[in-house]
């Protein structure tokens, strides 16, 4: 079974960042790792249309997915396993 994480934040330099820590430790190839932060114009926000389309290009592997988000305001990470 593959591992997906979903990364999402309101910074997409948060998420590159997250991504390239868990790459580094990685151990696993049945690892995928999504980069879900900032707008499609690399501002501060986020974009639905590009975290819906990871959602179902990660549906397509029998797959375990945990989103890890970012709130900003609140400086708080949260990790909520999906499936």
């Amino acid at each position: 079974m593959k591992t997906s994480f979903l990364l999402i934040s309101h910074s997409k330099e948060i998420t590159d960042g997250i991504k390239k820590m868990i790459e580094q430790m990685q151990t696993s190839d049945d690892v995928s790792i999504y980069s879900l932060g900032g707008t499609t114009e690399d501002e501060i926000g986020s974009d639905p249309t590009k975290i819906v389309d990871a959602v179902n290009e990660a549906s397509k592997e029998d797959t375990s997915w945990f989103l890890l988000i970012s709130v900003v305001q609140f400086s708080t990470l949260k990790w909520q396993k999906i499936c």
